[in-house]
């Protein structure tokens, strides 16, 4: 059994931003570096960058509309497998990412990196692409868990209050199209699995995150990558519980820890790794205090 580490790196690296200003409004690669830990382990009370989010019980359940997908399917379940040979699990994603790497059995026989990242909008020129690149190739990973979506249809700051559905449509956007396609690419050969984002609570930014997914799923058919939806266990609409057991936080985007080990054996499963490295029930933790 290998000891599994969690570590986060910051998406924005330093040696790709430079000492560039940010627009009013946005965040500076300072800005995370100030809100997101040095380490993570699934005994940790560290926490990663937040979405900011103002909700209430009453918040309606999802309902939205279809948008229609294209005509490349991705492959919808991996079967990749992976050796101890081949090198880490690394999870590259927000918040939802570290919670689907808490779920994993330190002393398992997956070895995993946690490394930051909130959206391929974040890396606005190529020097910040090959940049973060470099830092997932540098853990020379087997298999690299792609999840994101939501920062990039609320925002740099997250609110999803400022979500219209004018930009929700931009992540159908050329423009967006190619970024995700830059970020994609410099990831390089290694086999990439995109774990979509779960349904929210909010109907104008599901409307972007399933346009996310349609460009993921035509992106990941071109590039031979996997697709995994977390639906498939969560239900395809927001849901805070699953008979009497709670899966997801009440602010309407997070997980909490039945919900995480449920998505993440699925991720597991769709990959073909050993489902029994995921904890159940996940140890108390700060992340989800409010669960």
């Amino acid at each position: 059994m290998s000891v599994r580490r969690i570590c986060v790196v910051l998406a924005l690296l330093a040696t790709a931003c430079g000492s560039s200003q940010t627009a009013a409004g946005e965040r500076s690669a300072a800005d995370f570096e100030r809100d997101s830990p040095s380490t993570v382990t699934p005994a940790s009370t560290s926490q990663p960058v937040q979405t900011t989010v103002n909700v209430t019980e009453e918040l309606p359940a999802t309902s939205t509309t279809v948008i229609e997908e294209s005509g490349c399917a991705a492959n919808q379940s991996a079967n990749i497998g992976m050796t101890e040979a081949d090198g880490p699990l690394v999870i590259v994603g927000d918040s939802l990412g570290w919670e689907v790497a808490a779920a994993l059995d330190p002393d398992g026989a997956i070895s995993a990196e946690y490394i930051l990242f909130v959206g391929a909008r974040w890396l606005e020129e190529p020097a910040q692409h090959r940049a973060f690149a470099d830092g997932v190739a540098a853990k020379l990973p087997g298999i690299v868990v792609v999840i994101m979506g939501f920062w990039d249809v609320t925002g740099p700051l997250g609110h999803v209050e400022e979500v219209t559905p004018e930009s929700a449509a931009e992540i159908s956007s050329t423009t967006y199209r190619e970024e995700l396609r830059a970020f994609r690419q410099n990831l390089g050969d290694k086999p990439v699995a995109w774990l979509l984002p779960p349904p929210t609570r909010w109907p104008h930014v599901e409307d972007g995150l399933q346009r996310y997914s349609v460009e993921v799923d035509q992106l990941a058919c071109e590039m031979g990558d996997a697709v995994i939806d977390p639906r498939a266990v969560l239900g395809d609409t927001w849901q805070r519980d699953s008979g009497s057991t709670r899966i997801r936080h009440n602010d309407g985007v997070h997980l909490c820890p039945a919900g995480a080990a449920a998505v993440t054996t699925h991720l597991l499963a769709s990959l073909g790794l050993p489902e029994d490295d995921v904890i159940v029930p996940l140890p108390a933790q700060d992340r989800f205090t409010h669960c």
